[in-house]
């Protein structure tokens, strides 16, 4: 495997399998002028929001058709398109054209929309975002290293924050469990998103609403980066993770495999995001479902969740469970038959 990286100060243009060699704007002429002289019988680039609307992504697909070379790439969030904004259907028409395959991490909300926006099946591949092997921290250590209550009833949402996240919604619900458990603590622990006008506008409005938590002692509150060691640790540390989030677009959740690997109770939002969690959870599980943006909902569950220590189990046993089918050792096979589709 060769990556194909951005150029770095400081560091070598080549080594250990790293060629530096693209720089923004215009990166796609560079990586297919790469691409030309290592002659890979793959490429396989991972497309997200911060890409764009995906024009230098079909441009390069284009460019590495000529030359003879596949190229896969996996879409991190699918688009609607509509009338004021017809942007995703001109590129996933274009990037359905011009790519070998396109990869989406699930069929909800991402499958429909591609086929819709003129993708040919034989064109879309589903594999799951990967689920760490490594296990969890022990409850109590983990506690311990973030300087958390051993014995506090815990609900965690961690990640990046912005608006269509949710966090608010979990705040207002979760004033009302702490009236009712006032033990239990909500921590919530992210960066704050700085991409849009917006996402100042809404950060400013969600200080004001922790506010109340904050001085009564049901919500610790701890904005910025957090670094990859830590996350396993958050999600060690709590009972519950929610995923609060009100998003009608296709796309997947890091944080939310983490939380599979660990074997956590998740609470999740009724939308594509956790499409993979319902269609595994939804008959056995239906507690762990809340229609987004409905405090009063999200707090009843939550009640309920940290209530009931049988039905807490079963959820966390049936993370482990979704963690062991999208584990990484079977995302990694999944790709190597779509490389083998793609090149024979």
């Amino acid at each position: 495997m060769v990556v194909l990286a951005d150029r770095t100060a400081g560091e070598p243009p080549d080594a250990g399998g790293v060629v530096r060699c693209w720089d923004r704007p215009d990166w796609e002429i560079d990586v297919a002028t790469a691409a030309g002289g290592v002659r890979p019988d793959v490429v396989h680039i991972q497309h997200g929001a911060h890409f764009g609307d995906g024009e230098s992504t079909v441009r390069l697909a284009r460019a590495l058709r000529k030359q003879g070379i596949p190229l896969v790439v996996t879409l991190h969030d699918v688009y609607p398109s509509s009338l004021f904004r017809p942007q995703p259907r001109r590129f996933h028409q274009a990037l359905g054209d011009a790519a070998s395959r396109i990869i989406v991490h699930q069929a909800a909300g991402s499958v429909p929309v591609l086929k819709g926006h003129g993708v040919p099946d034989d064109k879309i591949e589903v594999v799951p975002h990967g689920t760490n092997e490594d296990g969890s921290i022990e409850q109590q250590l983990a506690r311990r290293q973030l300087g958390l209550a051993s014995e506090t009833p815990i609900v965690l949402f961690l990640g990046f924050i912005f608006r269509r996240k949710g966090v608010h919604t979990i705040v207002k619900a979760f004033s009302r469990v702490a009236r009712e458990l006032p033990q239990a603590r909500l921590v919530i622990a992210g960066e704050l998103r700085h991409r849009y006008w917006s996402d100042g506008t809404y950060h400013r409005w969600l200080a004001r609403r922790l506010r109340a938590g904050r001085t009564t002692g049901w919500l610790d509150y701890r904005p910025g980066h957090v670094p990859e060691e830590l996350l396993r640790v958050y999600i060690a540390a709590a009972d519950v993770v929610v995923f609060p989030y009100n998003r009608a677009y296709g796309s997947s959740s890091g944080v939310f495999h983490r939380t599979l690997a660990a074997g956590r109770a998740a609470m999740c939002s009724r939308c594509p995001t956790f499409g993979e969690a319902e269609e595994a959870w939804a008959q056995d599980l239906p507690e762990v479902f809340v229609d987004p943006g409905d405090p009063a909902a999200w707090a009843r569950a939550m009640i309920q969740l940290l209530q009931d220590e049988g039905l807490r189990a079963r959820a966390a046993a049936a993370a482990s469970t979704l963690g062991r089918r999208s584990a990484w050792s079977e995302v990694a096979d999944r790709h190597m038959q779509v490389y083998r589709s793609v090149r024979d």
